[in-house]
C-alpha cells in the first residue's frame, strides 16, 4: 500500500525534472527523513541551484510496510509505484531505503540512486547506478572487528535474517573476521516470513555455542522480533552480551523487562559532529530553518534530529550538487514510456554518474566522498557510535548511554571517564567464552597420592586445585573417586562417553590421549622416573683410603715430593754435613727422604744448613699442614664400608636389556606403559603388570620386581614420605605435562584455561605444589646424592701455587748467596 504525503510544502508539480523520495513507515525516523529530503530540495531553490535553468522538483511517498511475512509483496508494490512515477515524470534520481528490486530497476533505466539506508540489498556492488551515503557493510564489519580486538574477543554468534540484507551481512562479516583471525562460532538464521529461527532451537543454539557474544545483523523490525523471542526464552541478561546494528527502542517493554537489557550494545552509524569533525553548519542551520518554516510541529529540536535524517539530506544534496555541476553540453535525455515503464530510459546518465563519483562536499554528516570502485562512502568519512543500555541513577529503569565512537579506523572513548555497564551489572569487561558459574560438574579424581590423600577428610593436590578453581569460577563440583577397577586410560573412555565432565589427577598429556579428549593448560610439569630399592648389601673397598683425593691430586702431591727433593739436594749438598760426604745416588735419596718426611708431617732426622733450604722447608710444612688436614676430613667420609650400588643406573640400562622385562613393573593404562611399549619393548607386553601406583612400591619391597617405571609426581611424594626403603635412580626422562582432562570441544575450556593461567601467574599453583611435592620425611630420595665428591686438584690449587712461589724464592736466595760468595 502506498500513501501520498499531504504536507504543505512548496508545490513542485510543474518542475521539468524531479527527484523521487521513498520512505518506509516501518522506520521510526521516517518523518524526520521526509522533512530533510524536502528541506534539501527547497534549499536548492533558495540557493538558485538548477538543472539548465530548470528548478528541481520532487515527489515523495511513504511506503506502508506490510510486515515481514509479506515483504516480497511490499517490494513489488514499491516497484509498481516507481514504475508509475517514472512513466509520468522526468525522474532523474531516487533517494530512500533501497531494496534489490528498486536498485535493479533503476540500473536498467539509468536512474542514479542514493541510499541513506540499504536493508534490502544483497550485493551492493553489483548496481552500477547505486551510491550509499551511509557507511558500507564492509566498513561496519571492520568497525566490529576492531571492537572485538579492543576487548580481546575472538568469536561470536551472529543472528542474521535470511533476506538480502542478512545474507550479504553474514558474507561481509565472515570475510572480515577471517582476515583478522576472528571466528564466527555459530550463524543463526531468522526467517523474516515465519518470524522464527530457521536452523534450530534458539536457546540451544546460543547455549551450546562456544561464545557468549551475540551479534545481530538485521533491520529494525527484524531485530525487535529477534529480541522478543530472546526475551521470552530468557536469553537476554547476564549470560550473553548482545551487540545490535539497528537503533532499537524499548518503549513497548515493561520496566522489569527493560532492566534485562542492561549491558546491551547498540552500534549505529553517526555523523562527524559527534567526533568533533567539521560539518557544514551553515547548510545545517538553513535546512533546520526551512523545516521549521513548513513543519514547525514536527521539528524535534536541534539536538534531537536523527542521524538518519541528516544522511537523507546528504544523499539528496549529493544529486543536487552533481546536477549543478553538469555543463550545458552534458544534456540528460528522457525517453517517453507512458505505456511500459521498463522501456523508459535516462540517456547520457554517465555524465551525472561521473560527477557523483568525483564529487566532494562538506555536508551535514561530515565530508561526503564516494569510493569510485565500490560506490560506498569513503572509510575516512564514516563514523559509528556505540550506546550502552545502563540503569538509571535510582535503578528503577534503564537508559541509553553513549560510550564509544569510531573514526579514522579506530575506537575512542566517548568521554574521558567512560563507564560501561556489562551484562549482570558488571563493571569488568565481558569475556566472550561461556562461564561455569552455577554449573554442576561431575569431576573424577585419580586415586593416587598426593593428588588424593584418603583420610577422615579427603585432601590432596587435586582437591586443592578444584577448590581454587571453584572459588574463582563458581561451579558446583560433584567429586567422584576413581573406581578401583578403572585404569587411567579407562577413565579417558568414561570421559569420552560423558560419564564425567572432567578428570583431575596425574594424567599426562600424550599424543594418543589428545586424539580422544582435550586437555586444559598444564597444572604440573611431570616426567617419568625409575624407582628401585635402596642398596642393602655391603662392599669392602681395599683401596678406599685413596678415595679422598683424585688421581690428578695424588700425582700432583707426588710431583711436589720429587720437586722438593731435587731442590734440597741442590741447596744442601755442599753445605750440609749429612749430604756433603755422600755419593750422588745416596745423597739424592736422602734429599728425597727429607722432602717426603716433611711433606708427610713427621720431619727428617737432619736439618737444613742453608737459608734457601730453611725457606723451602717452611714451604713443605705449609703444604703438609693443609694436605693432612684436608685428607683427614675427606677420609672420614670415604674410609668406610660402603653400601653396594644398584645394578640399574638409568633408563639406558632398561633400553639395553640389563634388566629382564619381567622384572620391570609398570602400571597398566598409564603414560609409562605407553612410553615402554613405543620406545623400549616395541609393543611387547612382557613386563610385570601392575594395577595401581601403590603396587609399584609393594612389589619392589617384596622383591617381585627390580625396577619400576613411574610418574615422577607420585613417585617422588611416595619415596620422600611413605616408602623410605625405595629410591629414585637415573635422570628424568619422557618429560610431559599433567593437565585436567576434558571432553572434546568442551565449551567451557577457554574459561578454565584462563583461570589456570591466572593461578599460575599469581603463584597459587606453585604454592599447592610445594605443599605436597616439597615435603620430606624419609631423607634424600636419590641414591646418587649420598656420594661424597672426591677432592680434586682445583680445590687446592692455591696451596700448590704458594708452595711453588716459596720454592722459587728459595731458589733465588740460593743463587744470590752463591753469587755473593764468588764476588
Amino acid at each position: 500500500m502506498v500513501m501520498t504525503s499531504g504536507c504543505a510544502w512548496p508545490s513542485t508539480n510543474s518542475s521539468f525534472i524531479q527527484l523521487l523520495g521513498l520512505f518506509h513507515t516501518t522506520n521510526h525516523n521516517t518523518l524526520q527523513c521526509r522533512a530533510m529530503f524536502k528541506s534539501a530540495l527547497t534549499l536548492s531553490h533558495l540557493y538558485n541551484i538548477t538543472y539548465h535553468d530548470y528548478p528541481l522538483g520532487w515527489q515523495e511517498y511513504e511506503i506502508v510496510g506490510s510486515g515481514n511475512d509479506n515483504k516480497n509483496n511490499s517490494m513489488m508494490n514499491e516497484l509498481d509505484l516507481i514504475c508509475q512515477v517514472v512513466s509520468k515524470s522526468n525522474t532523474i534520481g531516487i533517494i530512500g531505503s533501497i531494496n534489490s528490486l528498486v536498485a535493479l530497476f533503476a540500473q536498467k533505466i539509468g536512474i542514479p540512486t542514493i541510499a541513506f539506508s540499504d536493508y534490502g540489498l544483497l550485493n551492493r556492488n553489483q548496481y552500477s547506478t547505486l551510491y550509499r551515503v551511509l557507511p558500507s557493510d564492509t566498513t561496519t564489519a571492520l568497525a566490529l572487528v576492531q571492537l572485538f580486538k579492543r576487548y580481546q574477543w575472538t568469536q561470536c554468534t551472529i543472528v542474521h535474517t535470511n533476506d538480502d540484507y542478512g545474507l550479504n551481512g553474514i558474507n561481509v562479516i565472515t570475510e572480515q573476521f577471517i582476515n583478522n583471525g576472528l571466528l564466527i562460532a555459530n550463524a543463526v538464521r531468522f526467517d523474516t516470513r515465519t518470524q522464527t529461527i530457521q536452523n534450530g532451537n534458539f536457546k540451544q543454539l546460543l547455549y551450546r555455542s562456544f561464545t557468549r557474544i551475540v551479534l545481530v545483523w538485521a533491520d529494525l523490525n527484524s531485530t525487535m522480533l529477534i529480541l522478543d523471542s530472546a526475551l521470552r526464552q530468557n536469553l537476554i541478561g547476564l549470560k550473553f552480551l548482545w551487540i545490535l546494528t539497528s537503533n532499537i527502542t524499548l518503549d513497548k517493554y515493561t520496566a522489569t523487562e527493560r532492566k534485562k537489557f542492561t549491558g546491551m550494545f547498540i552500534m549505529q552509524s553517526t555523523v562527524g559532529s559527534v567526533m568533533n569533525d567539521p560539518i557544514n553548519t551553515t547548510l545545517l542551520n538553513d535546512a533546520f530553518n526551512i523545516w521549521q518554516q513548513y513543519e514547525r510541529k514536527t521539528f524535534p529540536g536541534y539536538d534531537s534530529v536523527s542521524s538518519q535524517a541528516l544522511f537523507t539530506f546528504d544523499a539528496t544534496w549529493t544529486l543536487i550538487q552533481s546536477l549543478k555541476l553538469l555543463n550545458v553540453s552534458q544534456q540528460l535525455r528522457f525517453s517517453k514510456c507512458s505505456t511500459n515503464c521498463f522501456k523508459c530510459q535516462l540517456f547520457n546518465v554517465n555524465y551525472l554518474i561521473n560527477i557523483v563519483k568525483r564529487n566532494l562536499f562538506l555536508g551535514l554528516t561530515g565530508l561526503v566522498q564516494y569510493n569510485t570502485k565500490t560506490k560506498d562512502r569513503l572509510l575516512n568519512c564514516s563514523y559509528f557510535l556505540i550506546q550502552n543500555i545502563q540503569p538509571t541513577t535510582d535503578f528503577t529503569d534503564v537508559h541509553f548511554m553513549s560510550i564509544l565512537k569510531w573514526s579514522n579506523n579506530e575506537w575512542h572513548n566517548y568521554i574521558d571517564h567512560n563507564l560501561i555497564v556489562w551484562p549482570g551489572m558488571q563493571l569488568a569487561p565481558f569475556v566472550d567464552y561461556p562461564s561455569l558459574d552455577g554449573i554442576t560438574l561431575k569431576i573424577c579424581v585419580v586415586n593416587v597420592q598426593p593428588f588424593v590423600i584418603n583420610g577422615a577428610i579427603m585432601t590432596g593436590y587435586s582437591l586443592d586445585l578444584i577448590s581454587l578453581l571453584q572459588k574463582r569460577m563458581g561451579f558446583i563440583p560433584e567429586i567422584i573417586l576413581q573406581p578401583s577397577n578403572r585404569t587411567r586410560d579407562q577413565l579417558i573412555d568414561d570421559l569420552v562417553n560423558n560419564v564425567y565432565d572432567m578428570v583431575v589427577g596425574d594424567l599426562a598429556i600424550t599424543s594418543s590421549r589428545t586424539l580422544r579428549v582435550d586437555f586444559s593448560k598444564a597444572v604440573y610439569a611431570n616426567s617419568l622416573r625409575l624407582v628401585v630399592r635402596k642398596p642393602t648389601g655391603l662392599e669392602l673397598n681395599w683401596f678406599s683410603y685413596l678415595n679422598p683425593f683424585s688421581l690428578r691430586l695424588w700425582l700432583t702431591i707426588l710431583g711436589c715430593m720429587v720437586y722438593g727433593g731435587i731442590l734440597v739436594w741442590i741447596f744442601e749438598r755442599h753445605k750440609n754435613n749429612d749430604l756433603r760426604s755422600r755419593s750422588v745416588p745416596s745423597g739424592s735419596t736422602l734429599s728425597m727422604w727429607y722432602s717426603i718426611s716433611n711433606l708427610l708431617g713427621f720431619g727428617a732426622d737432619f736439618g737444613p744448613a742453608t737459608a734457601a733450604g730453611r725457606l723451602l722447608t717452611i714451604g713443605l710444612w705449609m703444604l703438609s699442614l693443609i694436605l693432612i688436614a684436608t685428607y683427614t676430613a675427606q677420609l672420614t667420609s670415604f674410609l668406610t664400608l660402603k653400601a653396594s650400588k644398584s645394578t640399574v643406573t638409568g633408563i639406558d640400562d632398561i633400553k639395553n636389556n640389563k634388566v629382564p622385562h619381567s622384572r620391570i613393573g609398570i602400571v597398566v593404562g598409564t603414560s609409562a606403559e605407553e612410553y615402554f611399549l613405543k620406545t623400549i619393548s616395541q609393543g611387547s607386553t612382557n613386563y610385570y603388570h601392575l594395577s595401581t601406583t601403590q603396587d609399584i612400591f609393594i612389589k619392589l619391597l617384596d622383591d617381585s620386581i627390580d625396577v619400576a617405571i613411574a610418574s615422577g609426581a607420585s613417585a617422588i611424594y611416595a619415596i620422600n614420605n611413605l616408602y623410605c626403603k625405595l629410591t629414585l635412580i637415573g635422570e628424568l626422562f619422557y618429560a610431559t605435562s599433567i593437565a585436567i582432562d576434558l571432553p572434546k570441544l568442551w565449551k567451557y575450556r577457554q574459561s578454565l584455561d584462563v583461570q589456570i593461567l591466572q593461578l599460575t601467574e599469581s603463584g597459587e599453583l606453585e604454592r599447592i605444589s610445594a605443599k605436597y611435592f616439597n615435603t620430606l620425611s624419609c631423607g634424600s630420595s636419590s641414591s646418587d646424592e649420598s656420594s661424597t665428591k672426591r677432592m680434586d686438584v682445583q680445590s687446592l690449587a692455591g696451596l700448590f701455587l704458594t708452595y711453588v712461589c716459596v720454592s722459587i724464592v728459595a731458589i733465588l736466595l740460593h743463587l744470590w748467596l752463591k753469587l755473593k760468595r764468588h764476588l
